[in-house]
């Protein structure tokens, strides 16, 4: 794609308090099927991720979801390359809560021509919002109109979507903005 570099590309997955933002991170790095259910996470995490189908590396970091942890996240946007924001479709408040989350996304400076990829996660949840259900409530059609972005859905279990996640995270990295 890009040619591979030795500097990983900085990805921040951000999101609430049970988005499944380490699961994902962990399924990147090991494979759903390697995957145990992850502990919340205090301040961070941090993988660096291999991309085998275009050899890129990726420094992904899963940042608390605690809404008083929302002002320390800003610490981590310089050299940001893309964000991946988690939304658990499969809770009401969870879609609440990640609406205020991209609000800081799209005010922040530093992140202002960095792609955005909305991750439904457990959207193949009975009951669960759809993908179209998420656009609406976040207004991502308006809010990110500006900017590249897309939407992914994060099924349980399933590497493909995984798989599909990474490279859509690379192809933002690497079209002109």
């Amino acid at each position: 794609m890009g040619g591979s570099s030795s500097v990983p590309i900085k990805i921040l997955i951000i999101g609430p308090v049970n988005a499944g933002k380490t699961y994902l991170l962990r399924a990147m790095h090991k494979g759903v099927g390697k995957v145990v259910a992850p502990n919340p996470t205090d301040t961070y995490n941090v993988e660096i991720i291999s991309c085998p189908r275009f050899g890129e590396k990726f420094m992904v970091y899963d940042l608390c979801g605690k809404p008083g942890m929302r002002l320390r996240r800003r610490q981590f946007y310089d050299a940001t390359q893309g964000v991946i924001l988690m939304v658990n479709c499969a809770d009401m408040a969870n879609i609440e809560e990640a609406k205020k989350d991209l609000e800081q996304l799209v005010e922040a400076v530093d992140l202002r021509t960095v792609p955005i990829l909305v991750v439904a996660n457990m959207v193949n949840t009975p009951g669960a919002a759809s993908i179209d259900d998420i656009k609406d409530a976040l207004q991502l059609n308006m809010v990110l109109a500006n900017r590249s972005w897309e939407i992914c859905r994060l099924r349980k279990n399933n590497q493909p979507d995984v798989d599909h996640i990474l490279d859509q995270m690379l192809v933002f990295v690497y079209r002109p903005r």
